[in-house]
């Protein structure tokens, strides 16, 4: 890769000294490449292109339900996208790259990747206003079935609105009056967030159209009166973006989008690109560059760690009688929170007294799994085998920011059989999720008889439904090979989920959710 770049770079810039800047660090020999990728010189801008349909090729092959993890995809791919996203002097072929973007954003699932290809998409129809209106006639009236791209095409719209006449506004406003009564909790809010904000715009503007509607002005009444509008700070970190502010090196690599689920690393900074441009020296000034360095971020913490998350706010709104069931999850971009607005783990210490054991799981993304329902049904504290898999990506991709709000501590496997007697004279009571000719039927009425570990008969009634003790530990077995046959005579107690298909067993974390609901049924 150096070699090859080290090749390019003095085809590009055979004056610069840019063999200096490997010795130092990878982000600054980030830097050097990508510098060289914005300066304004017609073999430059041949070279972008190439490099724009290069990257762009592979993302509209994917299908419907394109996973969360692939090995190929990267937030950093489509930041050299955005980067070098060329300049379509043809309408035509403008709108065939546009279709390509919006394809690949109406199925990309992940948070940090829409964001950036939602960003993409207003590069191109800022280049060829002829498209701005047809960012809102896709957006549906009344399938939501896809309410993430919808969202998305809500937000496109919205960038649009510093440069709009009144009648694509109050076309854009027709369009959010009835998303504002979506079922989908993640359209309704973000139709709400939108109101004020086509209404400020057109207040500015003296868009009489909106402002002497009657029945917008109540709309826009009762919008801003919504409790979670005064609250915009925390819950919309991302709500002031403005796309061609933003669109400098330091807002592309080190944007506040970083810190949408899961966190991720920049690869290159601001600083980066002042030591390049310090190093080349008199040839910077001389250089001319598609777009700004930009200023300094301003917020402190605004450098992103792998131990910062975001999380998603639910809907509050009572439902109507008589209406359909409406969605109480969201998982847009937009309802992305920082870590510092919320209350620590200690404010919500866990419900139950249950201790979860995962160390023989050896699976991140099984891990991630775990974590995130473990969380959720309120277990105390989960034990894995290395603590170290909490920083990979495979484990945060599932997890989905879990672990900030679980205890999750280190228990290597070989360590399993002592921390078990010391659970045991603190009053806990070792169950073992297993398939064994012993194990108890979750959920049934006590099929088998338990036994004491003495051999004497238990005052188990096995015509009376079988519960958790209040204090359980619950082991988790091996993804392969189960739970190891010393660890099973180990235990006080097994317990297996019914099956009724002809798989020999479930997924280890699908398992345990089944589990872990059937004990906060037992004990609320």
């Amino acid at each position: 890769m150096e070699l090859a770049m080290a090749s390019k770079l003095a085809e590009l810039r055979p004056t610069s000294p840019h063999i200096q800047k490997y010795k130092d660090r990878a982000s600054l020999a980030w830097a050097c490449i990508l510098d060289a990728f914005i300066t304004n010189e017609a073999s430059v801008e041949c070279f972008r292109r190439r490099i724009f349909d290069r990257l762009l090729e592979p993302w509209p092959r994917q299908k419907p339900n394109a996973p969360i993890v692939s090995k190929w995809k990267s937030t950093f791919q489509l930041q050299l996208l955005l980067l070098v996203s060329p300049t379509f002097h043809d309408p035509l072929e403008s709108e065939i790259y546009l279709r390509k973007v919006l394809y690949t954003l109406s199925i990309e699932p992940v948070p940090r990747y829409r964001f950036l290809l939602e960003w993409i998409v207003v590069r191109i129809v800022l280049g060829h206003p002829a498209h701005q209106q047809s960012m809102v006639d896709l957006i549906p009236a009344f399938d939501h079935s896809n309410p993430k791209y919808i969202v998305s095409l809500l937000k496109i719209a919205l960038t649009q609105l510093p440069r709009a006449e009144e009648d694509y506004a109050f076309a854009l406003m027709k369009k959010v009056v009835p998303l504002s009564a979506s079922a989908k909790v993640v359209v309704r809010h973000e139709a709400h967030w939108s109101i004020p904000l086509i209404w400020r715009h057109a207040t500015e503007k003296n868009w009489r159209s909106i402002l002497d509607d009657a029945i917008l002005r109540e709309l826009h009444a009762y919008t801003v009166g919504i409790r979670k509008h005064s609250e915009s700070a925390k819950t919309r970190p991302l709500q002031d973006f403005d796309p061609e502010e933003s669109y400098t090196l330091t807002g592309v690599f080190q944007g506040e989008y970083l810190r949408l689920d899961p966190p991720e690393k920049e690869i290159v900074t601001r600083d980066d690109f002042l030591a390049v441009r310090q190093i080349d020296g008199h040839l910077t000034a001389r250089r001319e560059r598609r777009l700004p360095l930009g200023e300094p971020l301003r917020r402190a913490e605004v450098s992103i760690s792998l131990d910062e998350s975001s999380v998603n706010v639910e809907s509050s709104e009572p439902q109507t009688r008589g209406a359909g069931p409406l969605q109480t999850k969201s998982n847009s971009w937009s309802a992305s929170s920082l870590l510092t607005s919320l209350p620590s783990r200690a404010d919500h210490p866990p419900p139950h007294p249950l201790i979860v054991i995962g160390s023989l799981l050896t699976d991140a993304h099984n891990l991630g799994g775990l974590s995130r329902v473990s969380e959720i049904f309120g277990v105390a504290t989960l034990y894995v085998n290395s603590v170290s898999v909490l920083k990979t990506t495979a484990f945060t991709s599932v997890a989905v920011s879990s672990e900030h709000w679980l205890a999750i501590e280190e228990l290597p496997i070989k360590e399993i059989p002592a921390s078990l007697r010391e659970r045991r004279k603190e009053g806990y009571v070792v169950i073992g999720l297993e398939q064994t000719d012993r194990s108890i039927v979750l959920g049934g009425g006590g099929e088998r008889t338990r036994r004491e570990r003495n051999g004497e008969e238990a005052d188990h009634d096995e015509k009376k439904p079988w519960r958790f003790p209040r204090r359980t530990v619950l082991v988790l077995g091996n993804e392969r090979e189960g739970i190891p046959a010393p660890l099973l005579a180990d235990l006080d107690e097994c317990v297996m989920v019914r099956q009724w298909g002809r798989t020999r067993s479930m997924n280890v974390q699908t398992a345990a959710a089944v589990a872990l609901y059937e004990y906060t049924r037992q004990h609320g």
